[in-house]
């Protein structure tokens, strides 16, 4: 673990911080202590002491659930296409016709093949070898490696996405940086984090499961990834919450698991806790206080 010295949104000292939550976490002998600490200056929340790349290694190996899956099929991206397609965005993507798209932490790639099927030059990058073997070899268009140690073409994407990404950086206005840098004159840039501030996690507090320790190494809210861009030299077109209630159904499921000792797989059979989640959704949407933050950034004003 290593002690930062500077927020990592708004670069103020560390030293006007507070605790908010302290949670332990271990994995494969490894085990961390982790501190979520907010800035005084701009209310970022963010683990401080940080784990450093040796300890997260053992975290991100084949176990991590996004690696133990298999990619997404032809009929998932199908639906996609006819679920999730409005205009000229894909799951919030945008989406230009022959242009180049990169989706950045692109895991398996599953978005790379949708963007690909949807008439776009996809690709993805990703720092953990594991996901970009699997998703070579199921035909994605993936690189390995941190996104600025690829030395991408400057201007060269009409479309860039981080899909719950950013989150699990340590220099977040670094990395938005980069992208700023190899976006197009007239791109988008759309950026997913969990919302710190969400109904959800007010509701299940330290149980939320996005807190996610020590993989989710910021949480954001919407004035803090709004200023993340702005320092990046980003403007900030479109800002909005996002919940889904079959998700806010699986946290009730994981409290149930942990304080009722029911199991997982009988409570979301018998769809026990449906009701609450569509009511903890109506709030959260009422309120604009969803689970994620959908940001679209770009290089100028309209």
């Amino acid at each position: 673990m290593h002690l930062l010295k500077e927020c990592p949104v708004c670069a103020s000292s560390t030293g006007r911080q507070t605790i908010v939550l302290r949670r332990r976490v271990q994995h494969d002998g490894i085990e961390l202590d982790c501190d979520f600490v907010q800035c005084y200056e701009c209310d970022h929340v963010f683990l401080n002491p940080q784990p450093t790349p040796e300890e997260l290694k053992g975290f991100y190996n084949s176990e991590y659930h996004v690696f133990s899956v298999e990619p997404r099929s032809a009929a998932w991206v199908e639906a996609l296409l006819r679920d999730r397609l409005h205009g000229d965005r894909l799951n919030h993507a945008r989406l230009v016709q022959g242009g180049r798209y990169l989706d950045v932490g692109c895991g398996l790639g599953d978005m790379v093949a949708a963007m690909q099927a949807a008439g776009m030059d996809a690709m993805g990058v990703d720092p953990s070898p594991i996901a970009v073997a699997i998703g070579n070899k199921n035909d994605r268009n993936l690189r390995h490696g941190m996104l600025h140690e690829l030395q991408l073409p400057g201007e060269s994407f009409d479309s860039i996405t981080m899909y719950h990404s950013l989150e699990h950086g340590p220099v977040p206005v670094e990395t938005l940086t980069e992208c700023k840098r190899i976006l197009k004159q007239d791109g988008i840039l759309m950026v997913a984090v969990p919302n710190f501030l969400s109904y959800a996690h007010e509701w299940f507090w330290s149980g939320w499961t996005h807190l996610d320790p020590p993989y989710h190494l910021q949480h954001f809210c919407a004035d803090s990834l709004k200023l993340a861009g702005q320092r990046a030299g980003l403007v900030l077109r479109e800002l909005q919450t996002e919940s889904f209630v079959n998700h806010i159904e699986s946290e009730f499921t994981h409290w149930a698991r942990r304080h009722l000792f029911l199991p997982q797989r009988l409570t979301l059979k018998l769809r026990l806790f449906r009701p609450l989640a569509r009511h903890l959704y109506a709030r959260a949407v009422a309120l604009n206080r969803g689970d994620a933050l959908i940001a679209h950034f770009a290089r100028h004003e309209l």
